[in-house]
């Protein structure tokens, strides 16, 4: 009867460990998705961080050019502004001329 039973566990214990290589081989599975899947996602964040800092750059860019850039009304301002030394430049020349 001991022979049995003991044949009995030992093929319980056989069963049980196969179950528990099974469950191993699929954890590794599993985790060997989560770090391609992990690895994948970091290059996806780094390639759009260098689009955000890319992206910040034009920003930037466009603010100073923005600023730089003048207005209809800036460049009306300067041309009547110019027009008038223009006058101003002319007077002198006839003034001197006389």
């Amino acid at each position: 009867m001991k022979n049995g039973n003991l044949k009995k566990r030992l093929e319980s214990i056989t069963t049980k460990l196969d179950m528990l290589r099974q469950r191993h081989e699929a954890l590794n599975a599993r985790i060997a998705a989560s770090d391609t899947l992990l690895a994948e996602r970091d290059d996806t964040i780094s390639r759009l961080n260098r689009q955000i800092d890319v992206m910040r750059q034009e920003a930037e860019h466009l603010k100073v050019v923005h600023t730089i850039t003048p207005s209809r009304d800036d460049v009306q301002r300067t041309r009547a502004m110019i027009s008038e030394l223009m006058r101003d430049i002319d007077r002198c020349i006839a003034d001197i001329g006389d």
